[in-house]
């Protein structure tokens, strides 16, 4: 089975590192500090022998994002929990590895930048050969404290979001094939497998990274159900591969075909080495 090996690295000046950017907000000193940023990672990479990076439209648009969390959440853990990666998983796109560094305090790009190359993660980062592309992200709080993002990724591949319906189908017609009313795609039920599908690549198993079972969800979300289960899988390829893994082991079928459960939610995430990570909630009715 394989484990998620993450590229992550923060920096103590000031205060922290970190960083944000409002996407529909952007300002000429945001745009100049993101060229300039992308002149000196690549001014670096140059020096290296390595290839430039293109700055990626998803990426910086991924980065103006984190940073605006980072103002709430100074870590590579996102506001909501889920590891930073999980982003890719919020706008569908896979990645072959992917990194970030985060920082705040400096006042410059040319400052960041310096951080970042005298700290070894973060100079792993920017010199990193698999990385092809970045997007930049930077933003001052409330006390004019500048906060900065860079995200690296390698490959992005393509688009995942068509593989929650495919399986949704793949699920309802094993369903009709036993005479078994289809399931419907339940708005929390989405939510909820989009975050377990991130926290299994943290910790692959039914009970989530801080130890408790994956039914403490429901709970953290002020939500219950009659009847709820759970099947997770990792490594395959798509949606037809992990179906059919599913429905030859005896227990995930059994969820699959549950008469009582009336309703799916369904996630998938690539993690730093492009592994695909499955999720199916399954619930009955709630009750309040």
């Amino acid at each position: 089975m394989l484990k998620n090996v993450l590229i992550v690295s923060l920096i103590l000046f000031c205060s922290v590192f970190a960083s944000i950017l409002a996407f529909d907000d952007l300002t000429a000193q945001n745009i100049d500090s993101k060229q300039k940023i992308l002149a000196l990672v690549n001014s670096e990479r140059a020096a290296a022998g390595l290839p430039p990076f293109e700055i990626n439209p998803v990426l910086d648009r991924i980065a103006d994002i984190r940073s605006k969390e980072l103002l709430e959440s100074f870590s590579h853990i996102r506001p909501d929990g889920r590891s930073f990666e999980s982003i890719f998983y919020d706008f569908n796109t896979r990645y072959s590895s992917c990194g970030e560094n985060i920082a705040k305090g400096y006042r410059s790009a040319e400052d960041v930048m310096a951080g970042w190359m005298n700290s070894p993660g973060h100079r792993k980062n920017i010199l990193n050969p698999k990385f092809k592309y970045i997007g930049v992200g930077e933003i001052s709080d409330n006390s004019n404290c500048f906060h900065w993002v860079q995200v690296f990724s390698g490959d992005i591949s393509g688009d995942i979001s068509g593989f929650k319906n495919e399986i949704l189908s793949l699920v309802n017609s094993e369903r009709k094939k036993a005479g078994i009313s289809p399931l419907i795609m339940d708005p929390a039920l989405y939510r909820f497998a989009g975050q377990r599908s991130a926290e299994i690549v943290r910790c692959y198993s039914h009970n989530r990274p801080d130890g408790r079972s994956f039914s403490s969800i429901f709970k953290d979300n002020d939500i219950r159900y009659f009847l709820y289960g759970e099947n997770i899988a990792k490594g395959q390829v798509d949606p037809k591969a992990v179906m059919r893994d599913w429905m030859n082991s005896p227990g995930h079928r059994k969820n699959i075909l549950n008469p009582e459960f009336k309703y799916i939610g369904i996630g998938v995430i690539p993690d730093n080495s492009n592994c695909l990570h499955w999720v199916q909630l399954f619930a009955g009715e709630r009750f309040s």
